[in-house]
């Protein structure tokens, strides 16, 4: 009773100013709490036949802390929508219209398991607070249950249920063929239909994985502020099931991979350090997405200054593994230019471990074919790039790769020019004493 009590000045603060900021979202979320608590208090003691001046006490104070939760939500809801208050980050926060929908879903489940629950103790579910704070919406438990009652009376109607499977199964083919822009829009109407579902039909579909499935199409398909935003919100909810921490651990490597673009390298180690370490526990500790991890962690300590760290999570690689290094390439590095677009080079690396002759073997045939084409010479940059990730297939050690970038640079190759590749018997020779001498970078 305290508590609510002493929120009432904060009107003077947030309300009166017309202040919205992430301190009055927090409030307003443990002035809902104190809400609630009271509520079922006041139920308690109209049923042990407690009663008196105390009971009208407690509903006047009610009353003001509704109002004052109704109309900062409001302020919220408006601060946030016109990105007016919290800056750049709310306002792209907003973009992804589908944030609120999936809240609104939870908040929906969270009091269906209310009223099945004998006690009438609500249940912590991660987002059923945030969907009051942000929504616009004032929404109470008892106005919500008996909707919900309703919904479940008409369960007989399947149209629906129909309507909403075939989206998630057109959703889910695009996203399995990486068509991120028409699965977004699918998901997007997939969840516009679940709230038309009543809880029991809704309760088939896992949110987690729809949440999921949006966050990666929102790394593809939107900037950089916003895909960190749809991923924290993602990593923000409780993992219900393995493959719920799984793709837990994809998007923390991909959060880490966004925050190394905007140079942010200690957060990147951090989100990179997690997922690895979940990924350790649920897969064997040789699992290729464990290596992949490592790559990752190498690189963002090379970009750190942290040559040792970088070195020593270099040599937890194995040798055979190496290649996941190339996930370290960025998507403008290509192996070829052909007419039929670039091929991305871990692409072309991925399931390959092939040694330098078969490298230069196949560089002399991608000229042969650009000469039929009349595309012209493959460029000297292109095999500097090419050589370079596919040697940290060989047994070189992680000196491999530049090792073949110094001996192309020795023999000829200039990255500026397009001169022919350089003598393979010469390059070759040179590898192999690469291979036994030590320099530094």
């Amino acid at each position: 009773m305290r508590r609510v009590a002493d929120w009432i000045p904060r009107k003077v603060t947030y309300i009166q100013p017309a202040r919205a900021d992430r301190g009055l979202a927090e409030k307003l979320d443990i002035l809902q709490e104190m809400i609630e608590r009271l509520m079922r208090t006041t139920d308690q003691q109209k049923h042990s036949g407690e009663a008196g001046r105390k009971a009208d006490d407690e509903n006047a104070l009610m009353s003001s802390a509704k109002d004052i939760l109704s109309r900062g939500t409001s302020l919220y809801s408006a601060s946030v929508a016109g990105g007016s208050v919290r800056g750049q980050l709310a306002a792209q926060h907003r973009v992804i219209e589908w944030a609120d929908t999936l809240a609104l879903l939870r908040f929906k489940l969270d009091i269906s398991d209310r009223s099945d629950s004998p006690s009438g103790q609500s249940s912590p579910v991660t987002g059923v607070r945030v969907a009051s704070a942000t929504t616009g919406e004032t929404s109470y438990p008892e106005v919500t249950e008996n909707i919900e009652e309703q919904n479940d009376s008409d369960s007989g109607d399947e149209v629906d249920l129909l309507v909403a499977n075939a989206a998630l199964g057109v959703a889910v083919e695009a996203f399995d063929r990486e068509d991120w822009t028409n699965s977004e829009g699918s998901l997007k109407e997939l969840l516009s239909d679940l709230q038309n579902l009543s809880r029991r039909q809704r309760a088939k579909f896992d949110l987690y994985e729809l949440q999921y499935k949006l966050a990666i199409c929102a790394y593809h398909t939107r900037n950089t502020t916003v895909a960190v935003e749809t991923f924290l919100g993602l990593l923000n909810e409780v993992p219900a099931t393995d493959a719920h921490w799984l793709h837990a651990c994809d998007v923390g490597q991909c959060l880490s991979l966004l925050y190394v673009q905007m140079t942010s390298y200690e957060n990147a180690r951090i989100s990179c350090e997690n997922a690895m370490r979940t990924r350790k526990r649920l897969l064997d500790k040789q699992h290729r997405a464990c290596y992949d991890s490592l790559a990752l962690l190498a690189h963002i300590h090379e970009l750190m200054g942290q040559d040792y760290r970088a070195k020593k999570c270099t040599a937890m690689i194995p040798v055979a593994g190496r290649y996941f290094l190339s996930r370290e390439a960025p998507d403008e590095i290509v192996m070829a230019r052909s007419v039929d677009g670039a091929v991305p080079l871990h692409e072309a690396t991925r399931n390959q471990a092939g040694d330098v002759i078969s490298v230069l073997l196949r560089i002399e045939a991608q000229q042969q074919l650009r000469a039929k084409s009349q595309i012209g010479g493959f460029t000297s940059v292109d095999a500097l790039c090419y050589a370079t990730y596919v040697s940290a297939g060989t047994d070189s050690t992680e000196r491999g790769d530049r090792g073949i970038v110094r001996v192309l640079l020795k023999h000829g190759a200039d990255p500026h020019s397009k001169n022919e590749i350089p003598n393979r018997g010469a390059v070759m020779a040179s590898t192999h004493q690469v291979e036994r001498e030590s320099y530094s970078i």
